[in-house]
């Protein structure tokens, strides 16, 4: 994964790091190395931050690489089938 729009999609929800935090239930520093592209968040905070925002996964990360976004979707499957039981 590399760049993301979790900034710009936060900010055109006027939402502060603060408010998402809340949301989401991961701290401020996190969501903040996620916007600055500092670090990679797991498939479930992913999710997470997604639906916070009422956006899908893929319009706030974006994954160049086919091989890894065909790993990053097959994860995403995994951990909704995993949900169902």
């Amino acid at each position: 994964m590399q760049k993301n729009k979790l900034k710009e999609i936060r900010c055109k929800r006027k939402l502060t790091l603060k408010d998402l935090s809340q949301k989401t239930n991961l701290s401020t520093s996190y969501l903040s190395r996620i916007e600055n592209n500092e670090r990679v968040p797991r498939v479930y905070n992913a999710i997470r931050i997604a639906h916070a925002l009422n956006v899908g996964v893929e319009d706030i990360f974006f994954i160049d690489d086919k091989q890894e976004k065909k790993k990053f979707l097959k994860r995403i499957k995994s951990f909704f089938s995993k949900q169902e039981v």
